[in-house]
């Protein structure tokens, strides 16, 4: 089998700078782009700083994501070692060949494209907040094309420590062709724009000029890389042995499959493992030296002024779909350039902020709500009190006065002085209030019984030979009919 690739990247008519960059590697079947995002250059950082570490750490024997992972990781570390990278990040898309099977993994809004068949196929799903919208059936892909807010991404290389990686599986048939690009080719120009020119143009070189060029024809607002593969399969090549677990079918007939375990990795023996130097895919056949462009990393070499830019004599875009031209802007300046492409970094963490406070939120009213949705009795400066909350607080939260009762303190009996000092709750105010009332009516009652009691004892009249005076003793005869004392009369 062979592979034959090539890659380009071009600033655009608008960008000042080149935040793209792009991964063309025979040697180790590995094709990449990467499109940058972040100011004072930072965006250049990060998207070299991801193909240079993909390419570092991509082993035929590993999962591609594992490679992905550490190169987000390299660009979150580059990004806090200084102040001015703080917040820069980078989209990923990724295709690596081992043997009859393609790897292609994805992290953010730049694209890969299958053309089988003379038909074209979107293999990754863009990590978009528009896409997501009509993932969910709320825009359609129309109105996703013209969204104001289509650039907004909502995964990146180097936001945070750890990332989450889509990868599939598609295995290949002769004359497949890949599509690799930023979205400053997909934001200028449609699919069928894309498979016209796929499939006019079988050079890989040329076909990727003509990508270029017909973006910049519609206005190159953004910076514009592409990568076109094609996949030459011998008779005798060997057919594939993938795991076919989870194979997903779709229209035009390509097939993808999800790996239904995460190969372990292994190390190197070497920097270079086990990569041929003569360009041949490792695991295959032996085949001739594929041919390929000599810029295979990196970006646009030479940024020239729009007023200067060369015209390809050679171009003819009466070959291809030509969209209606953009109107002529005023280019922006590099500010506004960088503004927008951090946007969209700094939108998606803004909106996760969002989240995160919300929940927050939510958390601080139970809490509160719970600490205040309780009464309860008690004795304050002499008089009876009602206090909103829990007896002590809870939390930060301390007990409310929600009313001064007119019962005094004074004017509890023993038993009630007790139940207030019991600090009873109640989950109403009417409740305690209720309670309060009770309290009075029993202090009441019991003031009445004990007056009564005292009045009784201490009031009853002398009656002499009737009732004995207080402190003295009677002695009762049990005789019913005492006998009467005899008297003498003199």
């Amino acid at each position: 089998m062979k592979l034959v690739g090539a890659g380009k990247s071009d600033v655009g008519r608008v960008r000042s700078g080149n935040e793209d960059a792009f991964l063309v590697d025979h040697g180790r079947s590995l094709f990449a782009v990467a499109d940058g995002m972040g100011g004072h250059q930072a965006g250049e950082i990060a998207s070299h700083t991801a193909i240079e570490t993909l390419r570092a750490e991509f082993d035929a024997e590993d999962d591609i994501s594992d490679a992905i992972v550490q190169a987000n990781r390299a660009v979150y570390t580059k990004a806090h070692s200084n102040a001015e990278w703080e917040g820069m990040g980078t989209t990923l898309t990724a295709v690596a060949v081992i043997g009859r099977l393609a790897i292609v993994g994805h992290v953010g809004d730049s694209r890969t494209y299958l053309l089988r068949d003379g038909k074209l196929r979107r293999v990754t799903d863009d990590h978009s907040l528009v896409e997501q919208l009509v993932r969910e059936g709320r825009l359609t892909r129309e109105q996703a094309a013209n969204h104001p807010q289509r650039s907004i991404i909502t995964r990146a290389l180097g936001v945070s420590s750890k990332v989450q990686v889509d990868t599939n599986h598609v295995h290949l048939h002769d004359k497949d062709r890949f599509l690799l690009c930023s979205d400053g080719l997909t934001s200028m120009v449609d699919d069928d724009s894309l498979a016209e020119v796929l499939r006019k143009n079988r050079d890989p070189k040329r076909a990727v000029s003509r990508l270029i060029d017909l973006a910049n024809h519609a206005g190159g607002e953004d910076n514009i890389t592409a990568v076109v593969l094609d996949v030459q399969i011998d008779p005798g090549d060997p057919a594939p042995n993938g795991d076919t677990t989870g194979t997903i079918d779709l229209s035009g007939g390509i097939t993808i499959t999800q790996p239904s375990r995460r190969r372990r990795r292994r190390q190197a023996d070497s920097e270079n493992g086990d990569a041929s130097d003569d360009g041949t895919v490792r695991g295959a056949a032996e085949t001739p030296k594929p041919v390929h462009n000599t810029d295979d990393v990196g970006t646009a070499p030479l940024q020239i002024p729009q007023e200067e830019r060369p015209v390809d004599d050679g171009l003819n875009l009466a070959d291809v779909p030509s969209p209606t031209p953009a109107p002529q802007r005023p280019a922006k300046t590099g500010r506004v350039a960088k503004t927008r492409s951090r946007s969209r970094i700094i939108l998606g963490t803004l909106g996760v902020t969002a989240l995160v406070l919300a929940i927050l939120g939510i958390g601080y009213w139970t809490v509160s709500w719970y600490a205040s949705s309780n009464y309860f009795v008690d004795a304050a400066e002499g008089s009876v009190v009602i206090y909103r909350g829990t007896p002590g607080g809870f939390l930060t939260w301390d007990p409310e006065i929600a009313e001064v009762t007119d019962l005094k303190v004074d004017d509890l009996s023993d038993a009630t002085t007790r139940m207030v000092g019991d600090q009873r709750e109640f989950d109403s105010l009417s409740k305690a209030q209720a309670f309060v009332d009770r309290l009075a009516a029993l202090s009441a009652a019991d003031r009445t019984t004990q007056s009564t009691m005292v009045a009784t004892s201490s009031t009853l009249p002398f009656i002499p030979g009737v009732t004995p005076p207080l402190g003295a003793t009677t002695t009762t005869n049990p005789a019913s009919n005492p006998t009467p004392t005899p008297t003498t009369v003199p």
